[in-house]
């Protein structure tokens, strides 16, 4: 059985989830543009969801799109086939992919959660890139400023222990294959 879910119970009742099997932001931004220039283009809900898991698609789409793909040839809403999906699409996407349906603006619902969710996957890259320079900082000085010092207090010269230390990696590295 596969792990899908790992939750931390708090003390008063919460429940965080730490793995959670929601879609992650890059994906809900792909299947939202998709379904967006598919409603734009007059293509079919279904046909549109059926092209998105083709061979190209993203796993999780593949696994997720035929249930929703069925629920809707058979008469369903997207809504309604999402809700059974639930537990994969956030909340908010439910919410808005309903009320945009009874309104019957499903195409500028699509736009503004396409919009939404690369915004949000724009801030997370900028973010990351942000906290690879302090986590750089602090990665050198833990380990390569101590090592450093460690060659410049020895008696022998930097080149010398420099030879030694690859020296060392390359025969490690030699013994490992005759033995493996």
């Amino acid at each position: 059985r596969i792990v899908t879910e790992f939750t931390l119970s708090s003390g008063r009742g919460r429940r965080v989830s730490l793995i959670s099997p929601k879609l992650d932001t890059k994906t809900m931004a792909y299947m939202c543009r998709m379904l967006a220039q598919s409603s734009r283009g007059s293509v079919q809900i279904d046909r549109a969801l059926e092209l998105m898991m083709g061979e190209h698609g993203k796993t999780r789409l593949r696994r997720l799109m035929p249930p929703i793909i069925d629920h809707i040839k058979r008469g369903g809403t997207l809504a309604e086939a999402f809700q059974l999906q639930g537990r994969y699409v956030p909340e908010q996407f439910l919410e808005l992919i309903d009320a945009a349906e009874r309104g019957g603006k499903a195409e500028i619902a699509f736009e503004y959660l396409a919009h939404d969710y690369e915004k949000r996957l724009e801030f997370l890259r900028a973010m990351t890139r942000q906290l690879l320079y302090p986590l750089l900082l602090v990665i050198i000085a833990v380990y390569v400023i101590p090592w450093y010092i460690g060659v410049m207090t020895t008696a022998l010269s930097v080149e010398e222990f420099t030879c030694r230390y690859l020296f060392q990696i390359v025969t490690r590295h030699r013994n490992s294959n005759y033995s493996s």
